[in-house]
């Protein structure tokens, strides 16, 4: 005669009871019925106790069969290894849902046929298979239906127990989704930069004594805008009518800079000098330039995307940052409020 593991599910533990001595006497209880020359044989093993359910050995392989079928039958040492790791995390998996079906219980909390039938059929049209297609390949996995539905029922009801225990405590202000948006979404760039005006003027290439003629000539001329620039006219009026440089028709303006970014005559030239100053006049491969800081910044702001087009994303980053935070927080006082004993 066979002892299964059905008679280990009735509630013979409690708290009061230490779990060897209570083993013990269930032990000597199925001897005393089955003796040994009746050929008895217990075919199942307790692999964990919380409070007065067990869970069985054969109860984790076939989770861990769900999920894990091939490291079951491999004989690769890395796999036994894993396998190893597989049940451990299996078995904390299946002692938590046996927690939070207590909890539920306690909160009177259900779930219907008619929302797991609802959960089953949204997983099938996601797979895009016929209802037939879906249930052979469940079947080819080693899995019943039946599994796939207590598995539902087990999400929804964790679900809703976290609606209640955990989901209604989390509030995520705006300030708190401002502050991540500053952190990850705007960047400050260390170093100063300076918003530059420019003007050029231009003598071509060579050395025939027609180009040096030019050379000398832009020279001049570069020396008195640059004079007229200091005795306070406009810079932007006289780069539009004198420079040679396509920034003529913006004024001279060229935008923001940093040192680094800048040809070396040029940052040579640029470097140290504060907003309205203007700076010596440069030699290039072609003329003459010579610019005026209209401001300076310290640092650099790089926005990298609109507050407003990745706010509700954020917010819901941080909703499940703290989900997750809270949830571990809740399972461990539930864990430190039971009897569980790991076989």
């Amino acid at each position: 005669m066979t002892v299964y593991s059905t008679l280990l599910r009735r509630p013979f533990l409690h708290r009061t009871v230490p779990f060897c001595a209570a083993l013990l006497v269930f032990t000597l209880f199925v001897s005393a019925l089955f003796p040994a020359g009746a050929a008895a044989r217990l075919v199942d093993k307790v692999v964990a106790v919380v409070d007065s359910d067990v869970i069985t050995l054969s109860e984790l392989d076939a989770e861990v069969a769900q999920r894990h079928q091939s490291l079951l039958t491999s004989s690769a040492p890395a796999d036994r290894a894993q396998l190893k790791d597989v049940r451990r995390e299996t078995l904390e998996s299946i002692i938590d849902r046996s927690l939070l079906s207590r909890k539920a219980k306690e909160a009177n909390i259900t779930v219907s046929d008619l929302e797991i039938d609802q959960a089953f059929e949204s997983q099938r049209e996601r797979s895009g298979m016929s209802q037939a297609q879906f249930l052979s390949q469940m079947e080819q996995a080693g899995v019943s239906e039946a599994v796939v539905r207590d598995n539902i029922r087990a999400g929804i009801l964790q679900s809703k127990l976290l609606n209640i225990e955990v989901r209604s405590k989390i509030v995520i202000t705006d300030k708190m989704v401002k502050k991540e948006y500053q952190k990850n979404y705007v960047e400050t760039i260390d170093g100063k930069t300076y918003n530059l005006l420019q003007m050029g003027f231009g003598w071509g290439l060579g050395n025939t004594s027609d180009n040096q003629r030019a050379k000398e000539k832009a020279l001049e001329r570069a020396k008195e805008i640059r004079a007229s620039v200091l005795a306070g006219k406009d810079f932007k009026k006289l780069a539009k009518e004198y420079s040679d440089l396509p920034s003529a028709s913006d004024g001279g303006d060229i935008g923001s800079f940093s040192l680094d970014e800048m040809a070396p005559s040029m940052a040579g030239a640029i470097k140290g000098l504060e907003a309205s100053q203007v700076s010596d006049i440069i030699e290039t491969s072609d003329g003459y330039q010579f610019f005026q800081v209209t401001s300076t910044d310290k640092n650099a702001v790089v926005v990298t995307a609109e507050y407003d087009d990745v706010k509700n994303e954020i917010r819901e980053k941080l909703f499940q940052k703290q989900l997750q935070a809270k949830y571990e927080d809740w399972i461990k006082k539930l864990k430190a409020d039971a009897y569980i004993q790991k076989m």
